[in-house]
């Protein structure tokens, strides 16, 4: 999101965008793979750290630019350590699914095509 449009696209008076990043260079985040090793392997301490900096970080009460408490998460329906942190923190946690319909679909009925031995597919001639 930073990418497309800067800070100043997720700018919004009673709303926080914060980024959590990735600690991978530019020329390794378009990698797929290393992002999906990076996200199992680091990111629920990463996600819990950064929750733990935004609560802390607050600025004493009344002041103008004060900053309340996270107070709840929205995170991707992926991004199930998001779940954790919420959990061990006792804030509320909405999962947002960004997936299209047809593959909403497709994971609704992945076990009866699993057990029907639809899938997974079974050599070449099946795809197609």
């Amino acid at each position: 999101m930073l990418e497309a449009g800067g800070p100043t696209q997720v700018q919004h008076a009673d709303f926080h965008f914060v980024p959590l990043l990735d600690g991978l260079g530019p020329e390794i985040s378009q990698h797929l793979t290393s992002v999906c090793v990076s996200v199992r392997r680091d990111f629920l301490c990463l996600f819990r750290d950064l929750i733990d900096k935004l609560n802390s970080n607050r600025t004493s009460e009344g002041a103008e630019d004060a900053s309340p408490p996270v107070t709840c998460i929205v995170s991707d329906g992926f991004m199930t350590f998001s779940i954790r942190v919420a959990e061990e923190l006792g804030i509320p946690v909405a999962m947002f699914f960004t997936i299209s319909a047809c593959a909403f679909m497709g994971i609704l009925q992945y076990r009866d095509l699993k057990d029907r031995g639809i899938v997974p597919l079974k050599g070449t001639h099946s795809y197609s």
